[in-house]
């Protein structure tokens, strides 16, 4: 009797078991929070006057102690070792460094895992050699604590926090060069020039090996001929002329353009480097310019004779060995369409000469021909202007045809005044 009550009671709590709700297993971790470190990717080394973008690395080395498995407990959606909402900020201190860059965001950083912030950095010309400290400061969030309530509900409480790491950073001894003066001959749109510069050594070593380099900026439309002087040794505090050429864009306006100014040099170690790169501002004169300042020439039709133009250099430089050429078309030809002008100077004209026929079934009116002026500038490139109109008035010809246009509004003129005319005398009577 006994031996049956038992199994009745373990037969029914079996059954209890396999209908009860089964509860789920929940996991709880502990930890004493995210532990952040910071450091500089690649070479820590700067040079004065250089723009640079500094990266950071910054790792979260915050772990889990130890977890705890629960039945019927909620796991929690973050974890105690995340920094949560991560902003690091990075500051220039005493350096004197400028950071050009603002707070960058980083979101969350779990344990065990890296995330980069990169910051653009000025280091001053005049910046001593030797090691400087930046402050980066990294502000974040954590949770602390997760109190469930109930079998459905969890409460999160979380902390705030500000840490500051310093970055070591070196500036190490280097060529630092200042542009003293500039000066520019013969640089006009379109054309080459000389450019002299007057360089200082303002840094802390010789260049040894030294070349002064000259380089587009940008899309500036200056651009160098003549892009590297060997100077050998350039000594600190001295200073040196260097002439380059240049040229000018056709495109380019009268205005000052940015070039950039560097040096490449061997330093203290036996290694190639470049000094800071200074933008300095070219002054370019604008295109020479031509005008036509003489009267339209008189021909008639089927006449051959000489055409006759004067050309005014209205430009701010010389044009030397100037000529000037038409281009003839119908109804005129030329078996001469070149003119010698000479040397031109800003302000002067000439006269140029050409043998030309006018067709005999012409319209009478005026017509242009298509002129330019082939020159040389001072450094004897060749160089052509723009297209100049030529405008001839022909006679003597047949009648320029009118328009069907006005034809038709002719017809619809009569037509108006007829039909009034008409309604009046009907009127009348």
């Amino acid at each position: 009797m006994t031996n049956k009550l038992y199994t009745i009671i373990a037969g029914i709590a079996i059954i209890a078991l396999l209908i009860a709700p089964a509860m789920a297993a929940g996991t709880k971790h502990y930890s004493g929070g995210p532990v952040l470190s910071a450091s500089i990717q690649g070479m820590n080394e700067v040079s004065p006057g250089e723009t640079v973008s500094l990266t950071i690395a910054i790792q979260n080395q915050g772990v889990i102690d130890y977890k705890m498995v629960q039945e019927g407990a909620i796991t929690p959606d973050d974890m105690p070792n995340t920094a949560k909402h991560v902003v690091a900020t990075l500051g220039g201190g005493d350096s004197g460094i400028a950071v050009k860059s603002g707070p960058v965001s980083l979101g969350d950083i779990p344990g065990s895992q890296t995330k980069t912030a990169t910051f653009t950095i000025t280091i001053p010309t005049d910046a001593s050699q030797g090691a400087v400290t930046l402050p980066l400061k990294i502000a974040y969030n954590n949770m602390i604590s997760a109190t469930q309530q109930g079998l459905e509900m969890v409460t999160y409480n979380y902390r705030s926090s500000e840490i500051e790491i310093p970055l070591t950073l070196v500036i190490k001894p280097s060529v630092v060069i200042s542009v003293d003066s500039i000066s520019v001959s013969g640089l006009n749109a379109g054309t080459e020039g000389f450019l002299t510069l007057t360089l200082t050594n303002s840094g802390t070593i010789a260049g040894k090996k030294a070349t002064i380099g000259i380089k587009q900026s940008g899309s500036s439309p200056i651009m160098p001929t003549d892009s590297a002087i060997f100077v050998d040794e350039l000594s600190v505090g001295e200073s040196i002329d260097v002439t380059f050429k240049i040229s000018a864009k056709r495109g380019a306006e009268e205005q000052s353009y940015p070039l950039d100014v560097f040096v490449t040099y061997e330093n203290h170690e036996g290694i190639i480097d470049t000094s800071n790169i200074v933008t300095i501002g070219v002054p370019v004169s604008g295109k020479i310019t031509f005008e036509i300042i003489s009267e339209p020439n008189q021909f008639k039709a089927g006449q051959k004779g000489v055409l006759e133009v004067e050309y005014k250099n209205t430009g701010n430089a010389p044009a030397f060995e100037a000529q000037a050429r038409i281009s003839a078309i119908d109804p005129f030809t030329t078996n001469d369409d070149n003119a010698y002008l000479g040397d031109l100077m800003p302000g002067e004209s000439a006269i140029g000469k050409f043998e030309v026929k006018v067709g005999s079934s012409v319209t009478d009116k005026m017509y242009t021909l298509d002129s330019e002026v082939r020159y040389k500038d001072t450094l004897n490139n060749d160089v052509v202007s723009d297209t100049i109109k030529v405008m001839i008035d022909v006679s003597g010809g047949a009648q320029a045809p009118i328009s069907p246009l006005v034809v038709l509004a002719a017809f619809g003129a009569v037509g108006v005044i007829f039909a009034f005319g008409k309604r009046r005398n009907d009127q009348d009577e």
